[in-house]
């Protein structure tokens, strides 16, 4: 029986995160069913569906960012975790653009992990354990998929820098315009 993992987001940085997430953990740990609520299909009562997926989670991973570390709906979702916590469902911050210094409220409270490849390695291996999965086979599609992850990650950064040195120029460029 596959272990569900519940993946909580709010905001664009953290839904980009989840998606990866969706895409990223059952390379890496085979045996896990990962949701997010984009996975809610047309016609569902959605907060049916929600609750349903969050009562029958085996772990809880929660993409945690600057811009919605307060979220209400993160919180509700990540309470409905917590009280099945003492259950044994961890529930995981993965920081996304800050420190577990930063991280503040309610969410302090749990065991988090930065995203990189450490914070990364450590909560797949957390999920591994869950799963069964053997350490060897674990570690060797970690290896694999951190290189790809690498590469996406690498990609991306090239593209915002692309974008923030156009909007830049753009910038710079204005004030020469003939005024009328």
């Amino acid at each position: 029986m596959p272990v569900k993992v519940f993946v909580s987001w709010s905001g664009d940085k953290s839904f980009s995160l989840a998606e990866r997430l969706v895409e990223w953990l059952p390379t890496i740990v085979p045996g896990v069913r990962v949701f997010y609520s984009s996975d809610i299909g047309g016609g569902y009562l959605w907060l049916n569906k929600l609750l349903q997926e969050l009562t029958s989670a085996k772990f809880g991973i929660v993409c945690v960012s600057k811009e919605n570390q307060r979220s209400q709906w993160l919180h509700f979702e990540v309470g409905a975790l917590w009280q099945r916590a003492g259950k044994d469902i961890p529930v995981c911050p993965l920081l996304l653009d800050l420190s577990t210094k930063d991280l503040t409220g309610p969410l302090a409270f749990f065991q988090a992990r930065e995203f990189n490849e450490h914070g990364l390695r450590s909560l797949c291996a957390d999920t591994a354990k869950k799963a069964g999965l053997d350490d060897t086979q674990f570690r060797r599609n970690f290896k694999a998929a951190w290189t790809q992850i690498e590469t996406e990650l690498g990609r991306n950064r090239r593209r915002r820098r692309r974008k923030r040195g156009a909007r830049d120029g753009q910038k710079r460029a204005a004030p020469e315009r003939p005024s009328r």
